[in-house]
Order: structure tokens, then sequence, then C-alpha cells
């Protein structure tokens, strides 16, 4: 197919498109899998401190 015909700048604009609906996708999924680890990560930290200070506690 030669590269100048109309079909093929059709063909090339649908498939940018497409590609660009696709990143956009993996990049909306991405931000919630940052914020879920994020909220992961601070459980723990909540956790690892209540766990200080109840070993604090108890080990007296």
């Amino acid at each position: 197919m030669d590269e100048r015909s109309p079909l093929f700048t059709k063909l090339k604009m649908q498939y940018v498109s497409t590609i660009e609906k696709q990143l956009d996708e993996v990049n909306k999924s991405a931000s919630k899998l940052d914020r879920s680890l994020g909220q992961l990560l601070t459980s723990h930290h909540e956790v690892a401190s209540a766990n200080r200070i109840w070993k604090s506690w108890y080990t007296k």
C-alpha cells in the first residue's frame, strides 16, 4: 500500500488512536495500582507501629 494514499493515512491514524486509547487505559490501571499500593504501605506502617507499641507495653 502506498504510504501517501488517503486510505493508508486513515488506517494509520486509526491505529495510532487505538494505541493511544490503550495506553490511557494502562495509565489509569497503573494509577489505581499505585494508589492501592500506597494504601497498603500506609496500612503496613500503621500495623507495624501498633505492633511496636503493643510489644513495648507487654514486655516491660
